[in-house]
């Protein structure tokens, strides 16, 4: 039982691993552009992602390896999602910026989404794991 604790944890740490290289790959190359900025962010605040691998862990140790899994796939789809889907809303919103427009406007229509995004997306998977928890639940109740 011991073991397979640790198998499950030992492929979540790879999964982050995984990730965290990606990411650096991309934030850190030299033709470095501005739209990679969320994956520059993450290199630049690595003691959050690091925080969330070990609140993973501890997680598959204390609640079971299915809620690691539910945080670490949450994670890794926030991080692209919230990439990816934090580009294109910036970039439709940089497009309506005109230069008759308020320095404050101008700066809210700036404003980058993509850290939002990642979070919600790991909230989202906390929130499917505990539906799921309670439905498995109830099933066996009947």
């Amino acid at each position: 039982m011991k073991l397979k604790k640790i198998h499950h944890i030992l492929i979540q740490v790879g999964i982050l691993l995984i990730t965290y290289i990606v990411a650096s790959i991309y934030a850190l190359s030299p033709i470095y552009d501005e739209k990679y900025f969320f994956l520059r962010w993450i290199m630049d605040h690595e003691i959050l992602f690091l925080t969330i691998g070990i609140v993973t862990i501890f997680l598959s140790i204390y609640k079971g390896h299915v809620a690691g899994y539910f945080l670490t796939i949450g994670n890794v789809i926030g991080i692209f999602i919230g990439m990816f889907l934090g580009i294109e809303i910036y970039n439709q919103r940089v497009k309506l910026i005109t230069t008759s427009m308020s320095h404050d406007t101008i700066w809210s229509l700036r404003h980058r989404y993509d850290i939002t995004i990642w979070i919600i997306c790991m909230l989202i998977s906390i929130a499917i794991y505990i539906i799921w928890k309670k439905y498995l639940s109830k099933k066996k109740e009947l």
